[in-house]
């Protein structure tokens, strides 16, 4: 399938969400390296009180304006950070996909319009990272700056 065959509008819907979802991904890597902890586990939970967070309210953006910017469990106030961060990296993504797969020749396939935009995101994504762990912390994580110190030489068109 070409890259000129998809909807505009299908495009920046599936790129806004894709991009939303990493950014909530990213807000966990923001919060947990820099404190020692692994990405993984254990799964997201109130750092006020430890209580697990539910499913919907992980739900990027959305789920912080539900709640109104306090954790249900135990009231804590939730930093405007994360849904912040998640839309940030949902209009970088629908950008990256503006330019790397809506704007491509007419010929380009749509499975190398997308690696290509997808090798952009990261890159995005690991910036994104480390400027908010650098904002808060005034450090930036290795690992974010080394994978993508590799990432850019290695995709880079010598």
């Amino acid at each position: 399938m070409l890259a000129s065959e998809i909807p505009r509008w299908f495009v920046w819907l599936a790129a806004f969400a894709w991009g939303a979802a990493w950014g909530s991904f990213f807000n966990v890597a923001i919060y947990r390296w820099p404190r020692g902890m692994s990405v993984v586990s254990p799964p997201s939970h109130c750092p006020g009180c430890g209580t697990a967070i539910r499913a919907w309210q992980n739900v990027p953006i959305l789920g912080w304006l539900a709640l109104r910017g306090k954790a249900d469990c135990c009231g804590a106030r939730i930093s405007v950070r994360y849904p912040a961060v998640e839309l940030l990296s949902a209009v970088l993504c629908v950008a990256i996909a503006q330019i790397w797969i809506l704007r491509a020749g007419p010929e380009t396939l749509l499975l190398d319009a997308t690696i290509e935009a997808l090798l952009y995101f990261i890159f995005a994504g690991g910036l994104l990272i480390v400027t908010f762990v650098d904002l808060e912390w005034m450090e930036i994580p290795d690992e974010v700056s080394l994978p993508c110190a590799a990432l850019g030489l290695l995709s880079a068109p010598w």
